[in-house]
């Protein structure tokens, strides 16, 4: 199976699970991404990515978490089919040929102004260790 080409900003599920070092649920769950890449990448290498959630609600009784966040409403892109959020505190490093092996699937693109907001969160972020905002080239 051919590779995806992959770009900052396009969104993939990929089944996630104990395999991955940081996940630190004991259920494995399809999992929506963003991905970050800093240059594109077509064909082997690591994709640098963030998750995304549709638990919004812990994040808004969390306030000290919203500045490292990005909130989509619902309806912002059909591939989200509920209020979606992107979260920047942990950017996610892993090998595009194990994603291939846990059913990645490229579902779309967020606008150019959404990568843009991405970004300034991204480098804003708090959590998120100055080493992956070098590499994301956000610094």
């Amino acid at each position: 199976m051919p590779f995806p080409v992959l770009h900052r900003g396009v969104v993939f599920s990929a089944e996630h699970d104990n395999t991955y070092t940081f996940w630190h649920d004991d259920d494995p769950q399809k999992k929506y991404c963003l991905v970050f890449n800093a240059e594109p990448l077509s064909d082997d290498g690591d994709v640098h990515y963030f998750l995304a959630t549709s638990n919004v609600s812990r994040y808004r009784e969390s306030p000290s978490l919203l500045s490292d966040v990005l909130i989509l409403p619902l309806g912002s892109y059909e591939f989200f089919d509920r209020e979606t959020v992107l979260d920047f505190r942990e950017l996610c490093i892993v090998p595009l040929a194990k994603l291939m092996t846990k059913k990645m699937v490229k579902v779309g693109c967020i606008s150019a102004v959404d990568v843009a907001r991405c970004a300034d969160v991204a480098a804003m972020a708090r959590i998120l260790d100055t080493r992956d905002k070098k590499l994301l080239k956000l610094r």
